[in-house]
């Protein structure tokens, strides 16, 4: 990696290059790159990995299992007692701690993204891509054996379900309440 003297200069240049060769191979250098799950910049500063992190914590996308929306919320928990400054011998329940912070749970959060993300994706053109895969079915191949995954659409069926209190509603219903952005 080129490292550069100047903490002014942000992307790599070929003026800091360096003729490194190994084994008569030139050896490529790169401005940045990801070590350990951290993005390290030749620059020396942490803004690549900091953008790179919250572009991965934005929830609107994801199909989140009921193990990864526990550790999600488990994260989030731990995080405001220690804000809070609430000590694990103090036995204070979760609905308590969500209730001194003013704030409702992760899961709540992410499924308002994916229902927000699902009202952007049903009022494009269907030209567009994310709409073009929203009903997208693949012509070939086979499903596996065992109970399928769940997929995004059902995340979002159940979201939908939660926000409404309506238990099993259709897909067609949630459409209808998209593109009605005021409700």
């Amino acid at each position: 990696m080129a490292i550069s003297k100047c903490a002014s200069q942000r992307p790599y240049t070929e003026r800091d290059s360096i003729k490194l060769t190994v084994e008569g191979e030139p050896v490529e250098q790169i401005s940045n790159f990801v070590y350990l799950g951290a993005n390290i910049s030749g620059d020396g500063t942490i803004d690549r990995d900091l953008y790179i992190r919250i572009q991965r914590a934005n929830a609107e996308v994801w199909n989140t299992t009921k193990k990864q929306m526990k550790q999600s919320e488990v994260f989030h928990l731990t995080s405001l007692r220690r804000i809070l400054k609430i000590k694990w011998f103090f036995h204070v329940s979760n609905e308590e701690v969500l209730r001194r912070a003013g704030i409702k749970s992760t899961e709540t959060f992410i499924g308002a993204a994916r229902l927000r993300w699902y009202g952007h994706v049903v009022t494009m053109p269907e030209t567009r891509f994310p709409s073009f895969l929203l009903d997208w079915k693949p012509n070939y191949g086979k499903r596996l054996r065992g109970r399928t995954r769940k997929g995004w659409m059902a995340c979002v069926l159940e979201d939908a379900a939660e926000f409404t209190g309506v238990d099993n509603i259709s897909r067609d219903a949630v459409k209808q309440l998209a593109l009605k952005r005021v409700e």
